[in-house]
């Protein structure tokens, strides 16, 4: 809707900040993770331990239904907008990646609760290094250094390539931790 408002007539500068676009990331529609991650960020402090495998059985059913209901009606033949793109304008495409990042969550608290070690695990590592794996693999993946590259990747290099950028977002979380011992 923010496309079809006043704000497509504004500078670039600020237009392509409001309008979504495939320039960029604009606060439209990215900012709704802002508000779902505070949401769900400030559920978190008042759950009991106790009641968390109960809150990950919801969370998954409540990721699966979104994901069906975006799939559902993503894919209706008709549209509320003016230029319908599915991957810019799309409501289904934000509900559909937050249904995935509901049950990657889910995949995550398995893992850490029945299937890691007494050690730090690899999920664990990334998560307390979040903020610096999301920052890095930005820019390596939409900046200028591969921005143009990813694109003409076929699906077996994407997962190759996926799997490399894994694997040296662990090593870079690894680095900090070693980093952060060595100066304190």
């Amino acid at each position: 809707l923010m496309s079809a408002t006043v704000a497509a007539q504004f500078p670039p500068a600020i237009r392509d900040y409001l309008v979504p676009s495939g320039g960029g990331f604009s606060v439209f529609p990215w900012g709704t993770f802002l508000a779902f991650g505070a949401a769900a960020g400030s559920a978190i402090p008042r759950i009991e331990e106790t009641q968390w495998n109960r809150v990950m059985q919801w969370t998954a059913l409540c990721g699966l239904g979104m994901l069906v209901t975006a799939q559902y009606f993503g894919s209706l033949p008709y549209s509320l907008y003016p230029h319908p793109d599915y991957w810019l304008h799309s409501p289904a495409l934000t509900f559909g990646k937050l249904a995935v990042v509901l049950l990657l969550a889910c995949v995550a608290y398995l893992w850490t609760t029945y299937f890691s070690s007494k050690a730090r695990s690899w999920v664990c590592l990334l998560g307390t290094h979040s903020l610096a794996v999301y920052w890095v693999h930005v820019e390596l993946e939409y900046g200028r250094w591969f921005g143009n590259y990813h694109e003409r990747l076929t699906a077996a290099q994407c997962g190759f390539w996926s799997l490399v950028l894994i694997l040296a977002m662990l090593a870079m979380c690894r680095g900090i931790e070693l980093l952060r011992k060595n100066f304190q």
